[in-house]
């Protein structure tokens, strides 16, 4: 069986994260850069996914009830914070803080940019299309200092820094080729 055909049969987009990065790295024996593309689309996810959900602190899955309190019932009992996050699907885990350690040192502007793609890419999931993030990204970027702490940024941290659509795509895809670039080399 040839190297090509090997490839061909790698599901990328299934595979560990762990292997993903061994395939994304140019000096592996088998490297392909189709690898190092998901491995690094699959960083900004994990980032997008810290910054929407574990750094909100889950809001909305509340462990006890504030209306009973007298020390009896299941609601005034502790909760483990780890579990109640794991069942519902979010496991902080070494990779999400490996990939906020490496997409932080990014230029603010191409870090915005990512998150901003990333977070329209997971926008297209919701069915009744109400997310804030499935706005055209012209709206966007007129209104990118909203976008911005929507996105875990500070206050005003966005203001300016995007003219058009066109300015948060090409970021975006500068922030892609920088992160390409160094996933080839090991870096990341």
């Amino acid at each position: 069986m040839t190297a090509a055909l090997k490839m061909a049969k790698r599901d990328y987009e299934r595979m560990a994260i762990a292997d993903l990065r061994e395939f994304a790295h140019q000096q592996h024996d088998e490297h392909d850069p189709e690898a190092t593309r998901v491995y690094v689309n699959r960083l900004a996810h994990m980032e997008w996914e810290r910054r929407e959900i574990m750094e909100r602190k889950n809001e909305g899955y509340h462990p006890a009830s504030p209306g009973f309190g007298d020390g009896t019932g299941a609601s005034t009992k502790a909760k483990d914070a780890m579990y109640l996050a794991y069942i519902h699907g979010i496991t902080n885990s070494p990779w999400h803080d490996h990939a906020k350690r490496h997409l932080n040192r990014l230029p603010l502007r191409r870090l915005m940019a990512l998150m901003f793609c990333t977070a329209k890419i997971d926008a297209r999931t919701d069915p009744n299309n109400t997310s804030p993030w499935s706005r055209e990204f012209q709206h966007i970027a007129e209104c990118s200092p909203h976008y911005a702490q929507l996105a875990g940024f500070t206050p005003g941290e966005g203001k300016g820094l995007f003219k058009d659509a066109r300015s948060i795509k090409n970021a975006a895809q500068m922030a892609r080729m920088d992160l390409i670039a160094q996933a080839r080399v090991g870096v990341i």
